[in-house]
């Protein structure tokens, strides 16, 4: 088994922080492009809606 010292350990828990930040962040992104299509969407869907009545 290898010792690390602080500093490696400190380093390493930074970069999985880091590492969860972007995946959240990734996930964010995701969340509001869907978000953003099934508004459009629904606009799409009440205009024909109001076109038909």
């Amino acid at each position: 088994m290898v010792k690390r010292s602080n500093s490696d350990h400190a380093l390493s828990s930074k970069d999985a922080l880091e590492r969860s930040q972007q995946r959240r962040l990734r996930r964010l992104k995701i969340n509001i492009l869907a978000a953003r299509q099934e508004t459009t969407q629904m606009r799409a869907l009440s205009a024909t809606e109001e076109a038909t009545e």
